[in-house]
């Protein structure tokens, strides 16, 4: 019900169910409701586009009314500047929580990584990694111990066999010790904070940046950089206006003391 009742709000205007006078009345300014979405007046509300929806960044469903038939209003509103200046600056707001969240990411995912990789250093392979090179091992040594006695006994050909398998053992052994050593090479994306594959780096630099985390965020902090633009020139301009304010304010008390010692 909720969900029909804002379809129709988006497509019709949320006025539609009042009165002739009332909705005379209301006309022009129903964009300035509470219940109507701010953001998407501006041009962007990342809840309403959903960009994680369905993925551990989930940002939520924005609850508020998504109106083409609002933003027209608001569009046409004669005071829109003074609306459009305060909702940018909240838009911006907004924008720089999502991405203070991303970059939080990017340094726990950084920190885990070099925690897995100081853990490896310090503690060497792994309980896994240990019981498979003991296995390796004990089984090579077993088979360097048959290979002695074969040797005893004068079996040469039976005893070089051993001695191969035995040795063939002892290499795999000594693999997996490397193997156990090696340092996580994980790439963690600068934008959205998600770990990249290892091994080919431009194959799986080309899936992340094609993953739905990834372009969200990058909507996200080019619509940033946009907003930061915008309300640093909405600043400047307020202030020219405030310093031109205070020039015509000092002109006229200056030609108001000139009269009075005229007089």
């Amino acid at each position: 019900m909720d969900d029909a009742r804002k379809l129709l709000d988006s497509l019709m205007g949320s006025h539609r169910n009042l009165d002739r006078k009332e909705a005379k009345a209301k006309k022009g300014h129903n964009f300035k409701e509470d219940h109507i979405c701010k953001h998407y007046l501006i041009g962007f509300c990342p809840q309403h586009e959903q960009l994680f929806h369905s993925t551990k960044r989930d940002i939520g469903e924005c609850k508020k009314v998504h109106s083409d038939a609002m933003k027209d209003e608001f569009e046409a509103a004669p005071d829109k500047d003074k609306y459009r200046i305060e909702w940018e600056a909240k838009l911006k707001n907004y924008l720089e929580e999502l991405v203070r969240g991303a970059d939080e990411w990017v340094a726990r995912e950084r920190r885990n990584i070099a925690d897995a990789n100081r853990m490896i250093e310090e503690g060497g392979p792994n309980e896994v990694a240990r019981a498979e090179i003991k296995k390796l091992n004990d089984q090579s040594a077993a088979l360097l111990a048959e290979a002695e006695n074969f040797a005893e006994a004068g079996n040469i050909q039976e005893s070089k066999s051993k001695t191969d398998l035995a040795a063939d053992l002892k290499r795999r052994a000594q693999e997996w010790e490397e193997k156990s050593k090696v340092q996580r090479q994980d790439d963690v994306c600068d934008v959205c904070g998600s770990r990249m594959e290892s091994g080919d780096v431009n194959y799986a630099r080309f899936r992340h940046q094609e993953g739905k985390i990834h372009l969200g965020y990058v909507k996200i902090r080019e619509w940033l950089i946009n907003m930061r633009k915008k309300v640093r020139e909405n600043e400047e301009q307020e202030e020219r206006e405030r310093g031109a304010r205070g020039r015509r304010g000092r002109g006229a008390g200056g030609s108001g003391g000139q009269d009075r010692s005229r007089s």
